[in-house]
């Protein structure tokens, strides 16, 4: 949860401004997360995570049009190589 949230903080840019308990994450059974500020407000963004031994390393939050692409370091540094 915390990566999300600090995922949602930086989305925003308002930092650690913004108090954690002002919005909740849901995560639905196709392990997607929504975020809601209160109970009439879900904003349209789409998160995204990267999960290693059952444990969050990373969350990214976007809006739900862009399209993500995780690369691991192989690929990375790959695409590197071609620049």
């Amino acid at each position: 949860m915390w990566t999300i949230k600090e995922a949602y903080l930086k989305y925003l840019g308002v930092g650690m401004n913004k108090p954690l308990n002002s919005f909740c994450v849901y995560i639905d059974d196709e392990k997607s997360a929504h975020i809601e500020e209160d109970e009439n407000s879900v904003r349209d963004i789409s998160v995204k995570t990267i999960l290693d031994n059952q444990e969050y390393i990373v969350s990214v939050v976007c809006k739900s049009d862009i399209s993500l692409e995780f690369w691991d370091n192989h690929k990375l540094i790959k695409k590197l190589k071609e620049i």
